[in-house]
């Protein structure tokens, strides 16, 4: 990586659209290793390459060229923000939130979308998740239960929410849908 240009993104915007056909790798052991490292990374220590990395995973049994290429830009991504960190509290007022948002079908493979999801607290990501599946259904099997939890968990830790917590949502189609159920 010595002297190779960073890269403002994780991974190309148009990696899943573009469907070229590329050479399958003859051995993937490298490939597998750098998806290896880029997992734990996104796990540990660096969120904002988690949708990369599970994005790359998805290639793990066959990866081509393309996916080596797009791998490798996750590294050169990973180098030119390598001042990047977390930050830790900094919200006085201490309260749970969330954010969740979805693609509208966003894998031209298989046309499913892929939503994602993030609660705060004190300011800082205590938990977060990316699914890929129909939109609309995953908000309420996964994200409610996980509000909930996090509120018990919080409440177990001294740290009672007084008040509902907020998930603030950017998908017109589930807005749409949510109207709807009202009625």
């Amino acid at each position: 990586m010595e002297g190779e240009k960073g890269a403002r993104s994780p991974m190309d915007p148009n990696y899943l659209k573009c469907e070229e056909n590329s050479e399958v790798m003859e051995d993937a052991t490298q490939y597998r290793s750098l998806l290896g490292g880029l997992l734990y990374l996104a796990v540990a220590a660096r969120l904002n390459i988690a949708n990369a990395a599970a994005i790359l995973g998805r290639k793990f049994c066959g990866p081509t060229q393309k996916d080596w290429t797009a791998a490798k830009r996750t590294l050169h991504y990973l180098k030119q923000t390598s001042d990047y960190y977390l930050i830790v509290g900094g919200d006085p007022d201490q309260h749970l939130s969330g954010y969740s948002d979805a693609d509208w079908a966003g894998d031209s493979a298989d046309r499913k979308s892929t939503s994602g999801m993030v609660f705060f607290f004190d300011g800082s990501a205590i938990s977060w998740a990316r699914r890929k599946r129909y939109a609309i259904v995953h908000g309420g099997q996964v994200y409610g239960p996980q509000r909930v939890w996090l509120r018990r968990l919080l409440s177990d830790l001294s740290q009672p929410q007084a008040q509902p917590t907020m998930i603030r949502e950017d998908n017109q189609g589930c807005l749409s849908f949510v109207k709807c159920e009202r009625k």
